[in-house]
């Protein structure tokens, strides 16, 4: 068995059987997302997805919202499975920055407008100052927080009582650096800023009163609290102990309220990647999550226990890989959840394709999957950038002992490379050790070579050969 080097679950590959029946199996900690197909290809990239449940029944999705860089589409989801425009009073001409539910009606926040409606009817709208845009929002449960590319934050409220049709706009707040994101959480404003800083603010009689701010090690993306999904969806009646925040270089950040204090600090830190992160909040099999992707890896947070954090790992269908890997390789969207009346449609999008995709309970199952190798496996090395070679050999009355070589990808597990290294050994001959070192090719570049020892009865050998993912090993 030997352990390989992942981004996300921790993982191992070990050979057992042998002949026809030998087989590579990889053993995988976390939960498996079965990728199932593409569900819809569109005209135009897709850059978000949001779903506003229903007033009546909360637990079921009345539509989905698909945000491109200029416009919208409202949607609902038919029993084929396959999205159709809906006709609502939801705006469709501008790209949606977020959605929700705001006193027991929907909000829509695009770049430039707050929208307070019903499917059917306009309650109230803001509309940016002139010249700047809507950069990020949140939507809480006392005020609508929205930022702007001047620096500026503003709490929106809507007062039920007055029914106009106009938001209550609280003072604005002027930041000295670029907002990231921005939370409302405990009669506080908590301002992400691209200095690596939370601002946090109180709200006292409708004022920003600046407190101390919370200093990380990279710029936060996300400031988010389990609350929202409480509220408009699942509600509870615990409380949320923290905060999670989301770096730029793939810190992930725990922050909790000092309540004698009043203060908030970090209270726990951890490396997902070494990039971005993303924040995809869903409802998955009934419970609240995060899904929190980068680049390289997706990782999901429950919230009956935010400090555990589970890898998540793709498992492909053969039919649509070779697509999937494409769509993967420009980095796959965040999680998005539609909830129907008997099930969950999960897709994932990336430029104009939806992915529709199946994720495991919410349990720390261990994942096997299985490939054939067709000979007896006899060594394994791991290789760079998550991959493995493995020796094999057969006999056969006509040529003795066969050696032969395969490497394996542990991300996809598919072979990328089988060749038989004919003139490796001689007749009788079988690999009995092998490794991979660097060195310096006469171009000046380092490469990887693979040593590889061959024994008989009477001797034992050594043969040196260069390493070729994209073509067969060549013997110096």
């Amino acid at each position: 068995m030997t352990p390989i080097a992942t981004t996300g679950c921790p993982a191992y590959l070990a050979i057992h059987g042998r002949g026809s029946s030998s087989l590579v199996t990889s053993i995988r900690s976390g939960f498996s997302c079965s990728v199932d197909n593409f569900v819809q290809t569109f005209k135009t990239e897709i850059t978000g997805f949001f779903s506003l449940p229903s007033l009546d029944r909360p637990s079921v999705d009345a539509v989905c919202i698909m945000s491109h860089p200029t416009k919208s589409h409202v949607m609902f989801v038919n029993e084929e499975l396959k999205f159709k425009i809906a006709s609502t009073k939801l705006i469709d001409q501008e790209r949606t920055l977020n959605c929700g539910v705001y006193h027991r009606v929907y909000v829509q926040v695009t770049v430039h407008k707050v929208l307070l409606t019903t499917l059917d009817n306009v309650i109230a709208m803001w509309e940016a100052p002139s010249g700047t845009s809507i950069t990020t929002s949140w939507i809480g449960t006392e005020y609508i927080v929205v930022a702007t590319d001047a620096k500026e934050v503003i709490c929106l409220q809507y007062d039920e009582v007055q029914s106009t049709d106009r938001f209550m706009e609280l003072e604005k707040k002027l930041m000295k650096s670029e907002i990231t994101c921005v939370l409302e959480y405990k009669q506080s404003i908590l301002i992400g800023t691209i200095d690596r800083s939370v601002i946090v603010c109180s709200v006292n009689r409708n004022v920003l009163e600046d407190r101390t701010p919370i200093l990380l090690n990279s710029i936060p993306r996300f400031i988010y609290s389990f609350c929202v999904l409480q509220e408009q969806k699942y509600p509870t009646s615990s409380s949320d102990e923290c905060l999670i925040v989301g770096g730029d270089s793939g810190m992930i950040y725990y922050i909790a309220l000092n309540e004698e204090s009043g203060d908030f600090s970090t209270i726990y830190s951890k490396q997902l990647d070494k990039y971005r992160l993303f924040c995809s909040p869903v409802i998955l099999h009934g419970i609240p999550a995060i899904v929190v992707s980068s680049i390289s890896s997706y990782n999901i947070i429950y919230r009956s226990n935010p400090f555990e954090i589970h890898p998540l790992f793709f498992v492909v269908k053969e039919s649509i890989h070779d697509r999937f890997k494409r769509a993967s390789q420009r980095f796959l969207g965040n999680l998005f959840v539609y909830h129907m009346q008997q099930m969950e449609l999960t897709v994932m999008w990336q430029g104009e394709d939806l992915i529709v995709v199946t994720l495991g309970q919410a349990s720390g199952a261990i994942s096997l999957k299985s490939v054939s190798m067709n000979a007896t496996g006899h060594r394994m090395i791991s290789l760079p950038q998550g991959k493995v070679m493995v020796i094999s050999h057969d006999f056969s009355k006509d040529f003795g002992i066969q050696n032969s070589w395969s490497i394996f990808a542990l991300n996809e597990f598919n072979t990328v490379l089988s060749e038989s290294l004919h003139g490796l050994c001689s007749e009788n001959e079988f690999v009995s050790a092998c490794c991979v070192f660097n060195r310096k090719a006469e171009e000046g570049l380092v490469r990887d070579w693979v040593v590889v020892g061959c024994v008989s009865e009477t001797h034992y050998r050594l043969c040196l050969y260069q390493r070729d993912l994209t073509n067969r090993l060549s013997k110096e």
